[in-house]
């Protein structure tokens, strides 16, 4: 229930910076802003698979393979307009792995937050 509630304010607060932006700006400020956003994103895409993210110093971090899963998804969402929502990345979970077969956890975090926060501002 919690986590329902913090989605919906998430998509609330998207929502009213989306409105407050196009009333001051106009639509299409609105999208170029978001695009300037999205292609934050893009450098990570077009690395290599296993080189996306650092590897954690010490300890667990997340299965590069799923996580690599879900980032050539969400380079299909952009790209080829692949079916994707927020929810689908937000809900996204990945098996602990150790040394080059992981990712350290924050950088990904908060990469897939950014993604979240593009896919919110678009739908």
């Amino acid at each position: 229930a919690v986590d329902g509630a913090m989605n919906r304010l998430e998509a609330a607060f998207i929502n009213r910076d989306r409105a407050d932006s196009v009333a001051a700006e106009g639509e299409a400020a609105w999208y170029d802003r978001v695009a300037d956003r999205a292609t934050t994103l893009y450098p990570r895409l077009q690395r290599p698979r296993g080189e996306r993210f650092s590897n954690p110093t010490s300890g667990r971090g997340y299965s590069c393979e799923e996580v690599d899963d879900l980032l050539d998804r969400i380079a299909a969402y952009f790209d080829e307009a692949e079916e994707l929502t927020a929810n689908e990345i937000r809900t996204a979970t990945f098996r602990p792995k150790r040394g080059k077969k992981a990712y350290a956890e924050g950088p990904v975090d908060a990469y897939l937050a950014r993604a979240i926060e593009i896919l919110l501002a678009v739908d």
